[in-house]
């Protein structure tokens, strides 16, 4: 194997490590943050997380519309993605 090519490689373990820990960060983060709004606001927790959950909802919606908007392709029914009418498919 190359020095570069294994460089590459410890490159990128190093790069998924990073990305591994910050996801786990992530979520530990709103673990915390859950118990604490659970400890703190007892009586309201359930109303709070049903609204943030629409909250989130509404969020993924908005930006799934934008990506359509933007795309050269669109998904369909059955979950593939066609091309839209008058476009090429390319930018």
């Amino acid at each position: 194997m190359s020095l570069v090519r294994r460089e590459l490689q410890q490159q990128a373990h190093r790069l998924a490590s990073l990305y591994a820990s910050t996801a786990i960060e992530a979520g530990v983060t709103a673990r915390l943050a859950g118990a604490t709004l659970r400890t703190l606001r007892e009586a309201d927790y359930e109303q709070i997380k049903r609204a943030a959950r629409i909250d989130a909802v509404a969020a993924l919606r908005r930006r799934s519309a934008l990506l359509e908007l933007t795309a050269d392709t669109v998904p369909t029914t059955d979950g593939a993605v066609a091309a839209k009418e008058g476009g090429d498919g390319h930018r």
